[in-house]
């Protein structure tokens, strides 16, 4: 995540009123989806060690809900204005992935693996400028 952040395109590339508001407010969904991934991961250590009465999907999801959150913010405030082509639609792509994940038999592990690919595809079509 910290990664998918701190890209060659992280700063405000305008100083137009209407982007910047979308800059400063829209990082509240960033933020706020960053703390809730390590709440998920506080949820699902309490179902893997049995103090939650919830399944292990729940879990999961407490993890890649705020995960794919993070990943539309950071579209909401930067990549939909930065990026060309179909670069510009890595991240909601990639959201959708970690949303599908936890139906799969190694849940966080598709998750992170998302994630992590994610910051590959999505700074190799930004620096190859893709269409």
């Amino acid at each position: 995540m910290w990664w998918l952040y701190f890209s060659q395109e992280e700063h405000l590339q305008t100083s137009d009123l209407n982007r910047a508001l979308v800059w400063g407010y829209g990082h509240f969904i960033i933020f706020a989806s960053g703390a809730a991934v390590g709440a998920g991961f506080a949820v699902l250590v309490d179902v893997i060690s049995g103090h939650a009465k919830a399944s292990l999907l729940v879990g999961d999801y407490a993890v890649g809900i705020p995960v794919a959150i993070y990943m539309l913010g950071l579209w909401f405030v930067r990549d939909r204005f930065c990026l060309t082509g179909n670069a510009k639609f890595v991240l909601p792509i990639f959201a959708i992935l970690v949303l599908l994940a936890p139906l799969t038999p190694l849940a966080l592990e598709g998750i992170a693996a998302m994630t992590a690919l994610s910051v590959l595809v999505r700074n190799y079509m930004a620096q190859n400028n893709l269409k």
